[in-house]
């Protein structure tokens, strides 16, 4: 798996962030990348039944690393 650059914006070290967001079908499991430091992010994935969350990871590591990032919380 490819390392997480340093985030373009500050600098800061970047994290995996697991979230669990309620969706009309329930609580589904979200992964994506943000700064700990001025906390820009990826855009959320979920990460379904039949899916290996490592293949997820490969997808936003991917876009954090090419600079697709947003402002988060």
């Amino acid at each position: 798996m490819a390392e997480l650059k340093p985030c373009q914006r500050c600098g800061g070290m970047p994290e995996f962030r697991k979230e669990y967001i309620e969706t009309a079908f329930g609580d589904k499991h979200f992964l994506c990348v943000r700064c700990h430091n001025c906390l820009a992010r990826t855009s959320r994935y979920m990460v379904i039944e039949n899916c290996i969350e490592e293949d997820v990871q490969k997808i936003v590591t991917d876009l954090w690393n090419r600079g697709c990032i947003a402002d988060g919380k």
